[in-house]
């Protein structure tokens, strides 16, 4: 559930955080993308209804193709269990 998410992403120490942001890079690169790519496909490809919510200057310059792209990126089940 969305609380429990937001909890444990509270409990967090910015080292872990720094840490999770570091294998989202890098499973990106592993796959061409880039990062926010990777973030937001992860999200929309829970199996729960999600919804990937942007900052509006993100929509209005040339980021917008990258949430494009990203709503098209299938990841594997193996992929999905947790953060990239």
């Amino acid at each position: 559930s969305f609380s429990a998410v937001r909890q444990r992403a509270v409990q967090r120490s910015a080292a872990e955080n720094e840490a999770l942001a570091g294998r989202v890079r890098e499973f990106a690169a592993k796959h061409g993308r880039k990062a926010n790519e990777a973030a937001v496909a992860w999200l929309l490809n829970q199996p729960q209804p999600t919804v990937a919510i942007a900052n509006l200057a993100e929509f209005m310059n040339p980021k917008l193709a990258a949430f494009a792209e990203a709503s098209q990126w299938r990841f594997r089940p193996d992929e999905l269990r947790s953060p990239p």
